[in-house]
């Protein structure tokens, strides 16, 4: 279980990630938790599966790969399109791509990229943007939650520190549930956010706070 590998803090696994990356990288990576989880019932649908010795090579080799800054363009390069791209195609945001079998027993590898855009004030132009999301963390190991990642430079020069942690987080999430969809298609963290990911996507549904 999740819980039993300190994923889920007192503020839930947004509180767990909030101690490993910035806050504008928290909310796709926190839905990698789900989708684990939704994995694990047999209910995510995979862009792409991979094999379980691609998986292993992914998680044996990722540990190195990361010792250098990264971005967006070169985690598809080397380890080809993801089982699961959690978050827009929009090159100032950040995103998650998970990589995982059809096997509901084999967890997800996770990349965590963030782009300084999500986390700039408004009114502060773009300054310090990446022209491609970066890498901060991926997540490949076993064990406990805190031990399970491993970090680009960027990654390790952004982790938050203990004041930036201490902030309180939003409590309030809006859940989108398409029309004559079995299950909710996505969370987010503000209504604007939502309607943006519906229009980009073009579906209906609803919208609860």
């Amino acid at each position: 279980m999740d819980c039993a590998r300190d994923a889920f803090a007192a503020t839930g696994v947004m509180g767990a990630y909030s101690y490993i990356l910035p806050a504008g990288a928290l909310r796709y990576a926190t839905a990698s938790v789900y989708a684990e989880i939704a994995h694990r019932l047999g209910w995510l649908e995979l862009d792409r599966a991979l094999s379980a010795a691609e998986l292993e090579q992914l998680s044996t080799d990722v540990g190195k790969w990361v010792t250098q800054d990264r971005a967006l363009p070169e985690v598809i390069e080397t380890f080809r399109p993801p089982s699961l791209w959690i978050g827009g195609t929009n090159p100032f945001y950040p995103k998650t791509l998970a990589y995982t079998t059809a096997e509901p027993g084999h967890d997800l590898t996770c990349f965590h990229l963030w782009n300084d855009f999500a986390d700039t004030p408004a009114g502060a132009g773009m300054q310090g943007v990446h022209p491609e999301p970066v890498v901060l963390a991926v997540r490949h190991r076993p064990g406990m939650f805190p031990d399970s990642f491993s970090f680009t430079p960027e990654g390790l020069h952004r982790r938050p520190t203990a004041d930036q942690r201490s902030a309180p987080l939003r409590s309030t999430v809006w859940i989108f549930h398409g029309d004559r969809a079995r299950y909710a298609s996505g969370v987010f963290d503000t209504l604007d956010s939502a309607l943006a990911w519906a229009a980009e996507h073009q579906v209906t549904g609803s919208l609860a706070e």
